[in-house]
């Protein structure tokens, strides 16, 4: 981090990633990161490569899930905060994973996330079921689509 640089309210986003560089800012954290939730998460969530060493810290709170390495890098969008690229989950996979993790982040989190996402997205529809296919999780947000229709 620069010495320089503003502390923002994604501060404990960068002390992570700083600290394990080969994660990604996923399910709730990227939630709230992109402003599809109103909830704080409590834990710092990110993905890290099924194999993959789980880290280890102090603080913040983690929550790790795994993703193989052929999609770990699908929807990954890099933004300037606190003078690091700090990598999250854009809003298309991240309603995605909520609905693959939907066993940890709770269903009605997820069909919240897809409303809030489809509400700002012009094309949502069509870009989530794309990479819904990429994630071979057409079957699953198929009936929440159509009900949201």
């Amino acid at each position: 981090m620069s010495p320089d640089a503003q502390i923002s309210e994604h501060h404990s986003l960068v002390e992570v990633v700083t600290r394990v560089p080969h994660a990604v800012v996923n399910l709730l954290s990227a939630l709230a990161f992109h402003d599809l939730t109103d909830e704080l998460p409590h834990s710092v969530w990110i993905a890290i490569r099924t194999g993959g060493r789980v880290p280890k810290l102090d603080g913040p709170r983690l929550e790790v899930t795994r993703v193989s390495p052929s999609l770990f890098d699908v929807g990954v969008t890099r933004h300037p905060v606190e003078g690091i690229e700090l990598p999250v989950t854009d809003p298309d996979r991240t309603v995605i994973d909520c609905f693959a993790h939907r066993s940890k982040v709770g269903l009605d989190v997820a069909i919240a996330a897809l409303r809030a996402y489809l509400a700002r997205e012009r094309m949502g529809r069509v870009l989530l079921w794309e990479l819904a296919g990429r994630f071979q999780m057409q079957k699953k947000i198929r009936p929440y689509l159509e009900t949201l229709s």
